[in-house]
């Protein structure tokens, strides 16, 4: 029979190989897109890279909320009463609320040095630059357009032509609007380099910003596995996990390719993302043949998590959720849109569900406070 250790290395390589596969599925997805010579099949099919991309925002809610959120509210808890510091204080909720804050103002202070840096190259370029993120995303068509019909005429290299790769396919609307005629004029070509530049650095340092909370928070799924000592909780644990990780490979790749990020980046940033599982395992088989202060590895794991929490909701409120709903180019399908946001808000959701079947939840005391309101009520 195999051991738990030569079990765990088997589990180890398997989600390595499968989340990389998962993580630049999209990219293929895409190339076939790139190819498909009927402008109607080219459509059809970039609206379902649109439509993923709502998938995708459901899948990162619902593991925001349904997920992370009770793990860190759990660990803060027993953490917290460990160290008698009882409290009523949403302890999980504010560092979640923290994490989204920390997220938000490093991305003002990279804008800010970005406008700063630019304020001098282009006298246009200094008032549009202070735009609201949000307003940058309604902007999104316009600049694809141009971008994409100075690549039809030949203007551009290949340099430039593997830097937007991704994020050429995945504009579907973009492409559409070109081909039916219309044009972005006005614009100085410096003028729209510098925009596309800025767009582009937004988009991929939220990536990077989605990247980080995806690994952290596989990091823990991995220590999960690999503080286990039963052969089958090992088994139930990597089946559960091999489909949550597969579905969030996938979302990961779609929202690289939905950004400005070149295939390089792609390829480097989800062989990054398929390496965070392994690394929680090795770790958690490290951690398995010692002794490890629980209340200081809940207190850690639990601030952490919940920091990563406000990355998942940042991204989806804040990148994703915009870009598909508030530009003009984008609004057709919106009630299909919002399907693909529920489904995969639902899959999650199941997912969750079914490996929690039959677990007890945690039952909480009421309140002294509660009690006796209750019994002054009863007395009035």
């Amino acid at each position: 029979m195999i051991s738990i250790l030569a079990l765990k290395l088997v589990v180890l390589g398997t989600l390595l190989v499968l989340t990389f596969l998962f993580s630049v599925l999209p990219l293929k997805f895409v190339a076939s897109v790139r190819h498909q010579a009927d402008h109607n099949r080219r459509r059809r099919c970039r609206h379902w890279i649109s439509l993923l991309s709502c998938f995708a925002a459901g899948v990162f809610l619902a593991t925001c909320l349904l997920d992370l959120l009770p793990q860190v509210r759990d660990k803060l808890r027993s953490a917290m009463e460990s160290m008698n510091v009882p409290t009523a204080f949403p302890v999980s909720e504010f560092v979640l609320s923290v994490g989204l804050f920390i997220i938000l103002i490093v991305e003002q202070l990279v804008l800010m040095v970005q406008e700063r840096s630019t304020e001098g190259y282009s006298p246009i370029h200094g008032p549009e630059s202070r735009e609201s993120l949000a307003d940058h995303t309604n902007h999104h068509q316009e600049e694809d357009m141009t971008r994409d019909g100075r690549t039809r005429s030949g203007s551009t290299g290949s340099r430039h032509s593997e830097g937007s790769y991704a994020h050429r396919l995945s504009s579907s609307d973009d492409d559409a609007a070109t081909d039916d005629g219309q044009s972005a004029s006005g614009h100085s070509h410096h003028h729209m380099f510098h925009k596309h530049t800025d767009q582009s650095s937004h988009s991929y340092i939220r990536s990077l910003f989605l990247l980080l909370a995806l690994s952290m928070h596989s990091i823990f799924e991995g220590l999960a596995v690999g503080l286990q000592g039963d052969i089958n909780n090992i088994l139930q644990i990597f089946a559960a996990l091999t489909i949550h990780k597969c579905i969030l490979a996938f979302s990961l790749g779609m929202n690289f390719v939905q950004s400005h990020m070149t295939i390089r980046g792609i390829l480097g940033s989800g062989f990054l993302f398929a390496v965070t599982s392994p690394i929680g395992i090795g770790i958690g088989i490290i951690v398995f043949e010692f002794t490890v202060n629980p209340v200081m590895s809940n207190l850690v794991c639990g601030l952490l998590e919940g920091i990563a929490c406000g990355t998942f909701l940042f991204v989806v409120f804040f990148e994703i959720l915009p870009h598909e709903f508030n530009t003009k180019a984008r609004l057709p399908n919106r009630m299909l849109k919002m399907l693909f946001l529920l489904v995969g808000y639902g899959t999650i959701s199941l997912l969750l569900f079914l490996s929690t079947m039959g677990e007890p939840g945690p039952v909480k005391p009421m309140p002294s406070n509660t009690t006796s309101m209750l019994r002054m009520e009863d007395i009035i």
